[in-house]
């Protein structure tokens, strides 16, 4: 999110030259704006998430859950690469290819 925002202002030649480029909101990127207000809302329900104790995962039952999400994530992440390595895609090849300054 905050990544997107700040992306027009970091590569702006990479920038101005995608679609995305033609959409402004009173001259500021519009993807500038929705990754810090998606930033904002994630903000506000991580919040709500560790202190409303009505939505009960600020307790050791929710915390358990939460790190079983990240796990099965992580195991869901992990058999992606190893079937399609096995069918000769290189999905490493594709972040190399991501623009880094």
């Amino acid at each position: 999110m905050l990544a997107a925002a700040v992306f027009p202002f970091r590569r702006k030649s990479l920038y101005e030259s995608s679609p995305a480029a033609k959409y402004k909101v009173a001259g500021i990127p519009a993807i500038t704006i929705a990754g810090l207000l998606f930033f904002a809302f994630m903000l506000f329900c991580d919040y709500q998430a560790l202190f409303a104790d009505e939505l009960g995962v600020n307790n050791s039952k929710g915390l358990i859950f939460l790190g079983a999400l990240w796990a099965v994530a992580f195991v869901v992440y992990w058999a992606s690469k190893l079937y399609r390595s096995s069918r000769g895609e290189n999905i490493d090849a594709a972040y190399r290819e991501l623009p880094i300054e």
